[in-house]
């Protein structure tokens, strides 16, 4: 656990032990090599830490979804007669949504983060799809801080702040569509802090998207704040 009130302590003098400093410098010098070697670990963590599996059914819609996708098509097709067999009837209407007359089956979430993993899923490397959108996001945190502060301390602070997020890592090896919502939000912010129309526009794009994500409430709360002002 880490002690708060020593890092406060630390933050009142402003003398951090040396080696942490190092650490914070070479973090804010060396984006890439940290975004890259993040990716790589939050993969094999994918892998090996959450076996490649999706556990829970909010998961499990998106994998199901996006194996449709890769295939070319909008549905499943199962036959109308065993579809209460393949899907529970509790879980029919609430994470996936199949006929019983025509057997074909969609997710009951919105398609967006199930369209970005499809790209994966065709490819066969579904269990790196959270993990390099985490590694987007990384470069974000890291890009927005330095934009505002101008220092690349700071960034690389924040850089590992995120990093030592449980959520953060939680999320980019497995298949729950956050991560998505994370990456597609900090690229919203990015876009906008020095607008153009060429930005804005692809602030727009970006944000669409993320309102498809797996439900629209996420980026509506995230960006109204914003667009109040």
């Amino acid at each position: 656990m880490v002690d708060a009130s020593g890092f406060a302590s630390w933050r009142r003098s402003g003398k951090y032990p040396v080696p942490l400093l190092k650490i914070v410098d070479f973090v804010g010098s060396h984006l890439i090599t940290v975004v890259t070697a993040a990716v790589a670990l939050l993969a094999l963590g994918a892998i090996f830490i959450y076996h490649n599996n999706s556990f829970s059914m909010d998961e499990y819609a998106a994998v199901f979804q996006a194996k449709v996708f890769a295939t070319g098509r909008l549905t499943a097709q199962l036959p109308p007669s065993v579809v209460d067999w393949l899907i529970p009837p509790g879980f029919n209407g609430s994470f996936l949504v199949a006929s019983r007359t025509t057997g074909q089956a969609v997710e009951a979430y919105w398609p967006g983060f199930s369209l970005i993993l499809a790209s994966f899923e065709l490819l066969g490397i579904a269990w790196l799809c959270n993990s390099t959108l985490a590694g987007i996001a990384l470069f974000l945190v890291h890009r927005i801080t330095f934009e505002i502060t101008a220092d690349r301390r700071a960034a690389g602070w924040a850089v590992l702040f995120t990093i030592g997020s449980g959520a953060f890592a939680a999320y980019a090896i497995s298949y729950y569509s956050m991560q998505a919502h994370l990456t597609a939000n900090l690229l919203f912010v990015w876009l906008l802090l020095k607008p153009t129309p060429y930005r804005a526009f692809g602030a727009g794009f970006v944000g669409s998207l993320a309102l498809v994500l797996h439900n629209p409430f996420p980026h509506v709360l995230f960006a109204a704040p914003g667009s109040s002002r």
